[in-house]
């Protein structure tokens, strides 16, 4: 199955990846012309090659590096973005007396477009954030996290399900699709 994935990578890509991994494309030509002995046409195949080696043998590590320092980017930038989205959403809905169906309902779309943008992480937090929004301000008595009506209980506790699931299936098939199942 790798190998497939990387005779199926691009010539952009294997260098995209190579710079990645600090492996800078004139050394890469120098290689290249070491191993095809000068004739243009071989250096030409020979940098291909060595660019599908370099993507086979230095991605793993490095990859890993960026893929960690990148997480820890996104997930703060997507709760960054989440928090603005809900506090907005929130300031809007409570200014114009939305109901609590009425702003569950615009809560649970901006959870699903939350979700589609980003990862699993920040979209659970923003799903008990909207949620605790939800109990705060729209839920009788209005602020507090205390609520009278059980049928209130009962729509709070399906808009954080509800949220939570869209949140987890949403994040599945994002890691099936980078995992190569949809081609």
């Amino acid at each position: 199955m790798a190998i497939i994935r990387i005779l199926k990578i691009s010539l952009d890509e294997a260098k995209r990846r190579v710079a990645a991994t600090r492996l800078d494309k004139q050394s890469v030509r120098e290689i290249a012309i070491r191993n095809s002995g000068g004739a243009d046409s071989s250096v030409e195949n020979t940098e291909q090659s060595i660019y599908s080696v370099a993507t086979i043998h230095f991605i793993p590590a490095e990859s890993q590096r960026l893929a960690e320092e990148t997480s820890k980017r996104s997930v703060a930038w997507y709760l960054l973005c989440g928090l603005i989205a809900v506090g907005a959403l929130t300031f809007f809905c409570f200014r114009l007396q939305f109901s609590i169906a009425r702003a569950w309902f615009l809560y649970l779309i901006v959870i699903v477009l939350l979700s589609l943008a980003g990862d699993l992480v920040s979209s659970t937090v923003n799903s008990i954030m909207a949620a605790g929004c939800l109990t705060y301000f729209f839920a009788p008595p209005i602020f507090s996290i205390r609520v009278d009506d059980p049928w209130n209980i009962v729509l709070i506790m399906a808009f954080l399900t509800t949220s939570l699931v869209i949140s987890h299936l949403i994040s599945k098939l994002r890691r099936m699709s980078e995992a190569g199942f949809f081609w």
